[in-house]
């Protein structure tokens, strides 16, 4: 375009004054300084301090509409600035300078986009930085959406907002919080503080979080104690977690392994120290990480369990009459060795059988057998009625006047329901006693679940 197209020239060559090329000026509020029917186009740099849009919509058209590059669009500071021969770069806003610090918003690739804010940087192809403070998008596609001093350096990287963060890996994201980083390729931090992200396809979040290796997934808590990925395609978790709808008491957790790449398929530590693990072998281990039996269990340390069974005694002498067999009359429970799950009847002397299972008994007998002549004393016990799961002895005790026995196995396999009971008998011509006393150290039978 040239003057001699132009129907209205305005030109000013002073030096000084106010230098307008054209002045309009009107008094009545309804007034135009400068009025034109069709679209008003400007060849040049336009400074506009004022745009009323009382009289309509405001529509700014910029660039071209031919095959050419588009132009680019910068609003905005006076020092806002699209460099490095950018197209159809926008810079939408914002920039400032207070006189001795220049904060302006400065575009240098081609289609990159800032909203506004101040001291922004979209430096690379199609970035965009919608605001913020000194945030920078300087790859192809990065974006950083807000906040203060993030940036997004990798391809197709983004920054929502937060202060401090760097998205540098490929596809990587950054949600928000404080210094955070995603390094890996495709790798998220979803925000919190302190938390890395580089291994591909990782995710960390909460506070002080690394995830280090491939797919690995780690959540920090709100301690300064970090927690690290120590390999790939791993879950850790800081903090209590409970899994399912009912709270404590309703907490559903299916572990599912891989026994070709894992080995171990749970492992539970407190401070470094493991207490719980299930191995590839399919067996467990509890206070220690050696390996254990396969399908099996290993145990280190003690184990409390809920005892099964009784420590039942004679508390005081029973006569037992000559050649009548005789249960004896057990009548008191020790009392560090309560009844535990219930069954002995000190009424009788029998005990009835409670659970399923293997069992120890073990039975002691103290005769006094003054002036004796016989032939034997005889010893049974009896597991449901009959001896031929249960044990006996003989004894002749001539030359005696005290005699003490015992009986003794290792290993029952008892059913519940099933009455045991220790019944004697002895050809002394007499009634004997069968000695009893209160601390139950004479006569007695123990009786205790083992498996």
């Amino acid at each position: 375009m040239s003057q001699n197209d132009a129907k209205v020239i305005g030109h000013q060559t002073a030096d000084s004054g106010e230098t307008y090329g054209v002045w309009g000026e009107v008094n009545s509020s309804d007034g135009y300084g400068l009025y034109t029917p069709d679209d008003a186009k400007v060849d040049g740099t336009a400074e506009l301090s004022t745009v009323d849009t009382s009289g309509g919509d405001f529509t700014l058209a910029a660039g071209t509409t031919s095959t050419n590059d588009a132009t680019n669009v910068v609003l905005g500071h006076e020092q806002n600035d699209v460099i490095d021969g950018a197209i159809g770069a926008t810079i939408a806003g914002g920039g400032s300078d207070d006189g001795s610090t220049h904060r302006p918003n400065i575009v240098s690739d081609d289609y990159g986009t800032i909203s506004g804010g101040e001291n922004n940087t979209a430096s690379g192809n199609h970035a965009t930085v919608s605001g913020g403070d000194t945030n920078v998008a300087n790859n192809q596609n990065a974006a950083v959406g807000g906040g203060k001093n993030n940036q997004a350096t990798g391809n197709q990287s983004v920054v929502a907002g937060g202060s401090s963060n760097v998205a540098g890996g490929i596809n990587s994201a950054i949600g928000g919080g404080f210094d955070n980083a995603a390094s890996g390729t495709m790798a998220t931090v979803a925000g919190g503080m302190e938390n890395q992200a580089a291994g591909q396809f990782s995710f960390a979040t909460g506070r002080q979080a690394t995830a280090d290796h491939d797919g690995a997934v780690v959540f920090g808590d709100s301690s300064t104690n970090a927690i690290t990925s120590n390999f790939a395609d791993v879950a850790l978790f800081q903090q209590r977690l409970d899994i399912g709808d009912g709270g404590v008491d309703n907490v559903r957790l299916l572990v599912e392994g891989d026994s070709a790449v894992d080995d171990y398929l749970l492992r539970v530590r407190d401070s470094g120290s493991t207490k719980f693990l299930v191995h590839d072998n399919g067996g467990a281990a509890v206070g220690s990480l050696e390996t254990p039996p396969a399908d099996g269990l290993h145990i280190q340390g003690s184990v409390d369990k809920e005892q099964v069974g009784v420590s039942a005694y004679l508390s005081s002498n029973q006569s037992i009459p000559d050649s009548n067999e005789t249960t004896i009359d057990f009548d008191a429970l020790q009392a560090d060795r309560d009844d535990f799950g219930g069954g002995f009847d000190t009424s009788t002397g029998i005990y009835t059988v409670q659970e399923d299972g293997d069992y120890h008994i073990d039975c002691h007998v103290f005769w006094q057998l003054a002036d004796w002549t016989s032939d034997f004393v005889d010893h049974k016990l009896y597991v449901d009625g009959s001896l031929s799961n249960g044990i006996e002895n003989h004894f002749n005790p001539a030359g005696f006047e005290q005699v003490s026995q015992s009986l003794s196995k290792g290993l029952f396999g008892l059913s519940a329901g099933d009455t045991i009971k220790l019944r004697v008998r002895h050809t002394g011509g007499e009634s004997r006693d069968m000695v009893g006393n209160a601390d139950g150290s004479k006569t007695y039978m123990t009786i205790h679940k083992i498996g």
